[in-house]
């Protein structure tokens, strides 16, 4: 019973249920008739769960509900009737049926039967299964079906939904087979495999047809095999190719759509052995080669040929033929009066194949002297060399009598004539005529009665003594501004000597030029230069030697004084939400003119840009005020001088998180009732920087704090507290939030008392007896009365 019953007796309780069918709180019993604290609720809905609240009732009318009882569920049922299935999919001899579960009346459904109808609105079981879809296989082509759904639970089967109908498809062409794979066994072969299709389209698969296809080529057809057979093997095929292999499947209707594997043959191999070379055309460097073709060329086009000799040494490859006649060629550049062998092999992209076999000794004909070796500069001077070498070691059947020397380096890049005749068969000389600090190499042939012999390889590199640096080219002028030009050139050589030092010569008048910058790289800025003004300047290197010829000049003209260029470096910090110090650097470029001035600006997304201050030169840092919490900013600043402002220079900064609110006025009562109450504060000093989303009110009672209301946007600073406990004292405090969070608590109300009410809610609800369709129900009477 209520643990106060209002100050008059308690005549009966009224019940309210939810549950079973109904979402809402519905009248369940009006008024039992008496104070008893048990009564019976019938009419309940089987395996259905339901909740109760119980009002003691006396002179003054129905008093307050009590808290809901524990959930109490009636018992089991057999699962309810399912809805029609839904017929996802047809086919020519298929249907995919799903359905939804239906409420399995307290017990789990362990199956679902589906039924097919025979005729006469008889139905017969033609699947089963647990889950909530299912295929039906085997049916005929243009047929009309209507099937029904049964589930079961341990209570015992449903009523059969109401019937589905669908029609089959016409038959069709089988789907693609399944699963087509290939194996390869050699560069040239595929073995092709595949499955059945899944459907065959309501009639039986007749046989299969498997193609193949390589990029650029036409499709080619294979073979066509029965039904039974799912394999083919292909020959015929290029080594390291890719090729597309399809198979489709053939019924009475027609062809399925082909199934396909893209799949590449194994690396071709190298080709084999030509065959033995036949030499003839003999000259005193030459000879004519010719072989036949390879037996196979490895599955790959043959690149070429590459031809082998032999003479007194070892074997060593004197030619590579690409293309063109590729079974005969002249051996240029052989040693005469000497004895060949020669032998072949072909390559193609995978790489050589073996020799051919050795041809027989060819000997060319008698030549001028073979060539000298162990070709030495051994003295070096500025200009000079003294050069010896080894004499030939065969004079090639004539006696020697002079020598040519050729010489490479200095400003030559070809080889020249340094020597054409010694005339001695002596092996040293002194080569003149050289430049100073190069490098150079030389080569030297014999010479007897039948002419030149052959030159030999050539002398390690020799470098002359150093001399100054050579003459830079003219500097190039890559930029220029009103005050200033930036220039860049390229070493020259240096002589034999680093490069210490470089001299910038600026022109003063009548040709005359004078030294203006020094630096040791190759680039120089010059600074201090007069706008819209005409200059030319040169360069001097420098090593330990001595200085260099200057180069020529070039020439350019300054720009007009213009405005700067944009402040360097702006950074932005936070030291508050609020605040912003932007710093900067002065502009790289001040266009010709001092800067006088900064502007500082501001923007936030969606605002107006504002212009917060115009700070002198001297000055680089600006503190803003003023600035909202976790907001984005970007913050510009430009330079100004005597001929405009710069572009602005941005940085794009986020302020500090905002913070939560302060605390709101304490809040005043007024417009008491027996439930409500009206209250009314002030709002809090500061939002913390984020706008205020909203109040939260607590109240307490007899009992703990506890948030009776949050008001969202609306009216702030008012409102009326509903559902407050009748005859009881009641304080209240409030808090404002925003995005962040809660802020703190207002101070305490006063006291306010709300008015003499019906009977508090009885408590301890409980149905202690469950039927199907009724229980019993007991509760302990209302704490207090309501005075």
């Amino acid at each position: 019973a209520p643990a106060r019953d209002g100050g008059h007796a308690i005549t009966g309780y009224r019940v309210w249920q939810q549950g079973g069918a109904e979402a809402d709180w519905i009248l369940a019993i009006g008024d039992s008739g008496s104070n008893g604290t048990s009564l019976v609720v019938p009419r309940l809905v089987g395996n259905s769960a339901y909740s109760f609240r119980v009002a003691g009732i006396n002179s003054l009318g129905v008093g307050e509900q009590s808290s809901p009882s524990a959930i109490a569920r009636t018992l089991p049922v057999p699962p309810y009737k399912p809805l029609p299935p839904n017929i996802t999919s047809t086919a020519a001899s298929s249907a995919e049926l799903e359905w939804e579960a239906p409420d399995d009346g307290g017990r789990e459904i362990t199956m679902y039967f589906i039924e097919q109808e025979i005729g006469n609105g008889t139905f017969s079981t033609v699947a089963e299964t647990s889950g909530l879809i299912c295929s039906l296989a085997g049916l005929s082509g243009s047929t009309a079906y209507r099937v029904r759904v049964v589930a079961v639970n341990a209570i015992g089967s449903s009523l059969a939904s109401d019937a589905a109908e669908f029609l089959t498809l016409p038959p069709l062409e089988p789907q693609p087979p399944a699963d087509v794979l290939v194996a390869h066994g050699a560069p040239y072969l595929a073995t092709v495999s595949w499955s059945p299709p899944a459907d065959d389209g309501g009639r039986p698969v007749v046989a299969y047809a498997v193609s193949f296809v390589a990029s650029g080529r036409s499709l080619e057809e294979v073979s066509m095999v029965g039904a039974e057979k799912q394999i083919v093997e292909i020959s015929g095929l290029l080594g390291a190719t890719t090729y597309e292999f399809q198979a489709a499947a053939l019924n009475e209707v027609g062809t399925s759509i082909a199934a396909t594997c893209v799949s590449s043959t194994p690396p071709s191999v190298v080709p084999a052995a030509p065959g033995i070379p036949t030499v003839g055309g003999l000259s005193q460097h030459s000879a004519a080669l010719a072989w036949e073709d390879p037996m196979h060329d490895g599955g790959s086009p043959l690149l070429g040929f590459r031809i082998w000799a032999r003479s007194e040494g070892s074997w060593s490859m004197v030619a590579e033929l690409l293309g063109g006649s590729w079974n005969s060629t002249v051996i240029e550049n052989l040693q005469g009066d000497t004895d060949h062998r020669f032998k072949v092999l072909a390559f193609n992209r995978v790489g050589a194949g073996p020799f051919s076999g050795v041809s027989l000794v060819a000997r060319t004909w008698e030549v001028p002297p073979f060539a000298p070796s162990g070709v030495t500069a051994s003295q070096v001077w500025q200009h000079e060399v003294v050069l010896s070498w080894e004499a030939p070691a065969r004079d090639g059947g004539h006696a020697i009598t002079g020598y040519r020397v050729w010489q490479q380096g200095g400003a030559e890049a070809d080889w020249i004539l340094a020597i054409g005749d010694s005339g001695s068969n002596g092996t040293s000389l002194v080569v003149p005529r050289l430049v100073g600090n190069s490098a150079y190499s030389f080569r030297v042939a014999g010479i007897n009665s039948l002419g030149v012999g052959e030159q030999s390889s050539p002398s390690a590199i020799a470098r002359t003594l150093p001399v100054p640096p050579y003459k830079p080219l003219p500097p190039n002028i890559t930029s220029t501004a009103a005050s200033s030009a930036e220039l860049e050139w390229e070493a020259p050589d240096d002589g034999g000597r680093e490069i210490t030092m470089y001299f910038i010569e600026q022109e003063i008048g009548n040709g005359t030029f004078s030294t203006v910058a020094e630096t040791s790289g190759l680039i120089c800025s010059l600074a201090g230069l007069s706008g819209s003004t005409a200059y030319r300047v040169r360069v001097v290197a420098v090593n330990a030697i001595g200085s260099s010829l200057a180069s020529d000049a070039a020439e350019f003209l300054t720009l007009p004084p213009l405005e700067p260029q944009p402040p360097a470096d702006v950074l932005v910090a936070h030291g508050a939400p609020y605040l912003a110090t932007v710093s900067w650097s002065p502009p790289a470029d001040d266009g010709g003119r001092p800067v006088v001035a900064y502007a500082v600006s501001f923007v936030a997304s969606g605002r107006s840009l504002e212009e917060v201050s115009m700070v002198g030169a001297e000055k680089q840092i600006v503190e803003i005020s003023g600035l909202l919490g976790a907001t984005t900013y970007e913050f510009q600043a430009a330079a100004l001088n005597e001929v405009g402002t710069s572009i602005a220079a941005t940085c794009v900064s986020s302020t500090p998180p905002s913070v939560v609110p302060a605390a709101p006025g304490i809040p005043t009562v007024g417009g008491l009732s027996q439930h409500s109450a009206a209250l009314a504060w002030e709002d809090p000093m500061h939002d913390g920087g984020s706008p205020l989303l909203g109040f939260r009110i607590w109240a307490r009672s007899e009992g703990s704090w506890s948030m009776v209301a949050e008001l969202l946007g609306g009216s702030w600073n008012s409102t009326v507290i509903e559902n407050l406990q009748g005859d009881t004292d009641h304080r209240f405090k409030v808090l404002a939030f925003n995005r962040v969070g809660a802020g703190p608590f207002s101070g305490v109300s006063l006291v306010a008392r709300t008015w003499e009410v019906p009977p508090f809610a009885p408590s301890g609800v409980t149905a202690s007896q469950v039927w199907q369709h009724e229980v019993v129900l007991s509760w302990e009477a209302p704490a207090r009365d309501g005075g």
